[in-house]
């Protein structure tokens, strides 16, 4: 990432980071001036989530028998 991003972004105060329970405000502010709103504002999930990495994890995981027990699958492919 260019570094005057990550100096911008570590500029910004945390209170102002999350404002009337809305997250990464500074930043939908700023993608609002370019995405239509209906993107912009909508409740983001996790990466594992929205990606499909999770469930491609738990069928993984199901295949090898451990379909009730995700933490020790991953405990056990880990290391």
């Amino acid at each position: 990432m260019d570094c005057r991003v990550v100096r911008a972004a570590r500029a910004i105060p945390a209170e102002m980071l999350i404002v009337d329970g809305v997250r990464k405000r500074p930043l939908r502010e700023v993608a609002a001036r370019h995405l239509p709103e209906s993107i912009v504002w909508q409740e983001k999930k996790a990466m594992q989530y929205g990606s499909g990495v999770m469930r491609e994890i738990e069928r993984l995981a199901a295949r090898r028998g451990y379909r009730k027990d995700l933490g020790r699958y991953l405990q056990q492919t880990i290391g």
